[in-house]
């Protein structure tokens, strides 16, 4: 009883400021809270993307849809058109992937004219400011490439002999592999690309191969039911002498590799790797004999069977 009259008391010695003061107080905070809540259901699923390109006038667009450049926005993840402009300078236009791993979107316009060089050389700054940003996004998303592709640690290599490089085939996707070499040193390449790519699943890349001749493009007819045999004619003898080694025979499937033998050099030429399905009292040859075995040059076949030729 003596508390609530305390609590009376005290209720009424506040002046009308006062409850003005904690009336808006209480407001603000709902409002806050509201603003809070809103706010997080709104960015829900979306991704944090930094957009920024020089000049900071010009106008950046998303499908169609204009949103503010100098700014962070949250944008649900996907694939966009990406166009930005402004007089006097060249458009961007280009398809973006916005997801975890890209949530930046970055560049700076090309002057197109005298009018576009003098608004630059004003704003310098601007420019400045994003190449920064491109440099350090750069860098990071270099560190994090090679994190998800070990292989890129070590590559580019380049020797006298032989090379293996990499590019994309479009922006964020895996990395292709290419390998120039000449066949008599095909195996070496090969073989330094494994020791590489030891902490890589290397059968997941596109692996291309120039400056080599594979000679085994245009198989003929077999009937065999013998694998080696099946091999030997499908691919008869030519100039060069022809060694099937013994493979492997892995559920309905059989790998094993081919190499041939130049006389006129005495030379030793590069390891093919071959896989065969068994069709009924015979076999078919799934795919043209590949140097390395990976799921792109031998689709739908299963990956034991992969990684077991490319041991062999």
């Amino acid at each position: 009883m003596v508390n609530m009259k305390k609590q009376s008391t005290i209720k009424n010695n506040l002046t009308k400021g006062q409850k003005l003061t904690f009336l808006l107080l209480g407001l603000f905070v709902i409002i806050a809270i509201f603003y809070s809540v809103v706010t997080l259901i709104s960015r829900a699923g979306k991704i944090r993307t930094d957009i920024y390109f020089a000049p900071y006038s010009a106008e950046v667009t998303l499908n169609g849809t204009k949103i503010k450049n100098k700014s962070t926005s949250y944008i649900t993840p996907g694939n966009y058109e990406l166009e930005v402009k402004f007089d006097h300078f060249e458009s961007i236009k280009k398809q973006v992937t916005i997801d975890n791993d890209h949530n930046k979107l970055l560049g700076t316009l090309s002057a197109s004219d005298d009018e576009g060089k003098a608004y630059l050389e004003k704003h310098k700054m601007e420019f400045t400011e994003v190449e920064g940003r491109v440099g350090v996004y750069l860098n990071e998303e270099g560190l994090r490439t090679k994190e998800k592709y070990p292989i890129l640690n070590h590559l580019p290599f380049n020797s006298s002999l032989y090379s293996i490089s990499y590019d994309y085939e479009e922006e964020g996707s895996r990395p292709v592999i290419n390998i120039k070499s000449k066949d008599i040193y095909l195996d070496a390449a090969i073989n330094k690309l494994k020791t590489y790519g030891k902490d890589d699943d290397l059968t997941a890349y596109k692996i291309f191969f120039s400056g080599n001749n594979n000679p085994y493009l245009a198989p003929v007819a077999s009937t065999a039911s013998n694998p080696q045999v099946f091999i030997n004619e499908s691919y008869p003898s030519g100039e060069n002498s022809k060694l099937v080694s013994e493979g492997q025979e892995i559920g309905e499937y059989y790998v094993t590799t081919i190499q041939e033998y130049n006389f006129d050099q005495d030379l030793l030429l590069a390891h093919y790797r071959i896989v065969l399905k068994k069709q009924g009292n015979t076999w078919q040859i799934v795919e043209y004999p590949q140097p390395y075995l990976t799921t792109h040059n031998m689709p739908g076949v299963p990956k034991e069977v992969i990684i077991a030729g490319n041991q062999l």
